[in-house]
């Protein structure tokens, strides 16, 4: 199996209900099916302690903090996993303002083939199951390279006609939506440093870049949906068995969240340094390597759970298991103790009393 690898940041801060990279964090790659496979326990897994802290969490009020308790856990998880990437996760494609461009530009040129100018022109980046594809819209004539300065914006009267509209199309998840909306709109909400016109006016390289993650943040409200709604099919697939009747209905549309969400893992074919060729995954986000982590989980025999103590449905290889974590274990230990001994004392001074009488 090929590596899949994810970018996270070294530390990450959560403050006015962002979550971005620490100051001088340092952007590193990292695989989260190493990090899944060298997980000790099914608990220790960082797809089911995402899933316990989204329900634990869920629902989320904006004007109340994180408690102390679920700050700290959440920095921890973030620190070894980073983020979601629900921006690159739901965009399908998305065009960005004219601005000046060498030309041919570097996608497009030819072997040892060096630009002859600068041209105006918007980027068009097309999200596809093998990565982003980039097209460039000339929007008017070529200038010397001395004339202009790369990724300026475009001046209205050195534009030929009318531009190609700045918009985002995306693919909502998990309702299933397309919406087009204009690109400042939708990308100040994950680079929160851009104003309205920075937004609606940067030239936004394609989404697995390093430039791209360097100021790329997501809105703890959203995070903590995106792993809400990631947990939530598994209610429906609880006990399932095919009877035919209003648990198939639920449980087939369980498992079609879950595949939309597992949507954007794809194949990707590797030759490796041995000599030989592997098989391994391609993903444009870490919310789908977690969801087709979930399809393997339940096609492998994995069952769904309900823990008895915080009310989260979780998955567990051991079919004995009935809490979705030793904390919980040890928490349901602790109740049934002092419910014994309360009952005890509770025994105790009813036959005293019989006693006295």
């Amino acid at each position: 199996m090929a590596n899949t690898y994810w970018q996270r940041h070294s530390a990450y801060t959560i403050e006015d209900h962002w979550i971005l990279p620490a100051p001088d964090a340092k952007l590193e790659d990292y695989d989260p099916w190493e990090a899944d496979r060298s997980a000790p326990r099914d608990e220790d897994r960082p797809l089911s302690q995402l899933l316990r802290l989204a329900q634990q969490l869920r629902p989320y009020r904006r004007a109340a903090k994180l408690p102390l308790r679920e700050h700290k856990l959440l920095s921890g998880w973030l620190r070894r996993n980073g983020l979601l990437g629900i921006l690159p996760h739901e965009t399908l494609q998305y065009t960005t303002a004219a601005v000046w461009h060498e030309w041919p530009p570097p996608e497009q040129r030819r072997v040892g083939e060096r630009p002859s100018g600068m041209r105006p022109a918007q980027r068009q980046v097309t999200r596809t199951s093998t990565g982003w594809q980039t097209r460039y819209r000339e929007r008017g004539p070529e200038r010397p390279l001395v004339h202009t300065r790369l990724g300026q914006p475009v001046l209205a009267e050195d534009l030929e006609g009318v531009a190609h509209r700045v918009e985002s199309l995306r693919l909502t998840w998990p309702k299933g939506e397309f919406v087009t909306e204009s690109l400042g709109k939708r990308f100040q909400s994950f680079f929160p440093a851009n104003g309205p016109r920075e937004a609606q006016q940067r030239d936004y390289v394609p989404l697995v870049r390093d430039a791209s993650w360097e100021e790329y943040g997501e809105y703890l409200g959203v995070f903590i949906d995106a792993a809400h709604n990631l947990a939530a099919p598994l209610a429906g697939l609880q006990d399932w068995e095919p009877d035919g009747d209003w648990h198939d209905r639920n449980a087939m549309r369980a498992i079609a969240q879950i595949n939309a969400a597992a949507g954007v893992v794809a194949p990707r074919g590797a030759l490796m340094l041995d000599g030989t060729k592997a098989l391994g995954w391609t993903s444009h986000s870490l919310l789908g390597i977690y969801a087709l982590m979930m399809l393997e989980d339940l096609s492998g025999g994995h069952r769904v759970m309900h823990c008895p103590v915080c009310g989260g449905f979780f998955l567990s290889a051991a079919h004995q298991s009935r809490f979705c974590s030793s904390t919980c274990r040890s928490t349901h230990h602790k109740r049934e103790w002092r419910k014994a001994n309360k009952q005890g004392a509770a025994e105790g001074e009813d036959k005293g009393s019989e006693v006295d009488m």
